[in-house]
């Protein structure tokens, strides 16, 4: 009985959720950014560690841009091709002796930026034509109805989704977008990805920059939003991601995201853990976490399915999607409630096309997987704090 009432209550807050995700949606579709008057200049900085194999993309990106006013500067941790790359795009080079990692790379870039706006941007991460221009016109009209916006942050999709691994990420990437969409109704959200963002330079001094940490853009926003500045999510623009393609980095990359989120929370108890931000994007790992509580009692791991459905529809634009993978998640507790269920080759054959398709692996796989990823990281964040081991440490990447 206990377990059908937890059920209704995260069916019913999932409905919620995806009302409040809605009611952004349409605002958002129905709001038209106006042209800008003048062009601020953004100092573009990218942060590079063994990196020329990716950076050309990035920074033809850069250039490609029809935001006129910008300039580069990349800051290098590596010894490798990159600084000559990066002058062939007219871009400043700062090259470091020795690896300095991405916060510090960025502070440093920072005191070399003459912007007025800095853009944070990963060296495996692409600008759409627009994305630049987009952002800046979504900055003026929150400042223009007297908001206080120290970020902007665009809309990502993964470019190597060919990769399965990738495109399970994906998947989870468009989940986290769909939280940020929520957040958006509370004014603010808290969860960016660091891989792109604008950044208004006065919060950035405010802020004294970022912090050497592990998760540093997580520990960014959760400063400019204790300094009294707003961050804000701009679906109209656009960048492209690389998302990890093997087993070992994808498992590398959540367990760094669990430690590092337990540093934030540490640091930061407001927002991060009181806030009602807070809720929403800690909401998939509660569901995360109660998906395994049901394996364990169940003894089946379909018994995850109904969990993975919710999750899932933060993921899909548009009402009718909602209700119906909401639905779908209804009848996979109302099956899992009757009696076990069991894989057969002609249920892997009916789900097999579209999204669906993708589901299976996503549910059975990459949910568990990185559940236990995200906890083993907690836990080895506790164990750091304990020792008094440094938040930065190089070989988590």
């Amino acid at each position: 009985m206990l377990w059908t009432i937890a059920f209704a209550l995260i069916i019913a807050v999932t409905f919620g959720f995806m009302a409040m995700s809605y009611r952004f949606e349409r605002a958002s579709g129905k709001k038209r950014l106006k042209a800008l008057s003048c062009y601020p200049l953004i100092s573009v900085l990218i942060p590079t560690y063994n990196s020329e194999k990716t950076v050309r993309k990035t920074l033809e990106s850069v250039v490609n841009s029809d935001y006129p006013n910008k300039e580069i500067i990349v800051i290098n941790d590596s010894r490798d091709g990159t600084p000559g790359i990066a002058r062939m795009f007219g871009a400043k080079v700062i090259q470091n002796s020795k690896r300095m990692g991405k916060a510090a790379a960025l502070n440093q870039a920072a005191e070399e930026a003459s912007g007025e706006f800095l853009m944070v941007l990963d060296s495996d991460t692409t600008l759409r034509k627009c994305a630049m221009t987009t952002l800046m016109k979504s900055y003026e009209d929150f400042e223009s109805r007297g908001e206080r916006v120290g970020i902007v942050a665009p809309k990502y999709a993964a470019r190597n989704r060919r990769n399965i691994f990738a495109r399970l990420s994906d998947i989870e990437q468009r989940m986290h977008q769909g939280l940020m969409r929520i957040q958006m109704n509370m004014g603010s959200i808290l969860s960016i990805r660091g891989s792109c963002m604008l950044v208004n330079r006065k919060a950035f001094d405010d802020v004294g920059g970022f912090s050497n940490t592990l998760l540093e853009d997580g520990d960014f926003t959760a400063k400019i939003i204790k300094a009294g500045y707003k961050i804000k999510y701009e679906p109209k623009a656009m960048v492209s991601i690389k998302e990890p393609e093997t087993l070992a980095s994808l498992l590398r990359a959540k367990k760094r995201y669990g430690k590092g989120t337990l540093y934030c929370a540490i640091r930061h108890v407001r927002p991060y853990v009181i806030s009602p931000q807070s809720f929403v994007c800690f909401f998939p790992q509660f569901l995360l976490m109660l998906a395994l509580l049901g394996i364990s009692l169940y003894q089946n791991p379909l018994t995850i399915a109904p969990i993975a459905m919710l999750l899932t529809s933060f993921t899909i634009s548009g009402i009718t999607s909602y209700i119906t993978i909401a639905a779908i998640g209804m009848l996979s507790i109302i099956g899992m409630l009757v009696g076990t269920q069991t894989i057969t080759a002609t249920n892997v054959t009916t789900i097999k096309s579209g999204l669906l398709g993708t589901l299976l692996p996503f549910v059975l796989f990459f949910v568990p997987l990185v559940t236990f990823a995200y906890i083993t990281g907690a836990i080895s964040g506790i164990s750091d704090k304990i020792h008094n081991r440094p938040e930065l440490e190089f070989s988590n990447w």
